[in-house]
């Protein structure tokens, strides 16, 4: 049982892998939220397309820096 809220690197490569192409909402550890699209998962990474002032900005995210992601339900 963990006794923090924050998932596991290992967790978040698990729900990487199975949303490529899907729109998520990320909260980093240093109080960050983010919101984009899944491109690729890596060994230690992901990338993440975000919409900022009307471009794409890919982002890569190391899997150790998630606090939470979830599908974005809007």
């Amino acid at each position: 049982m963990r006794i923090n809220n924050n998932m596991s690197a290992r967790e978040v490569r698990r729900f990487v892998e199975r949303n490529i192409g899907r729109r998520v909402d990320v909260d980093l550890i240093g109080g960050v939220d983010l919101e984009g699209v899944i491109l690729s998962a890596g060994v230690t990474t992901f990338r993440l397309r975000i919409r900022r002032r009307g471009r794409n900005i890919v982002r890569r995210i190391a899997y150790a820096s998630v606090r939470e992601i979830s599908l974005d339900r809007d």
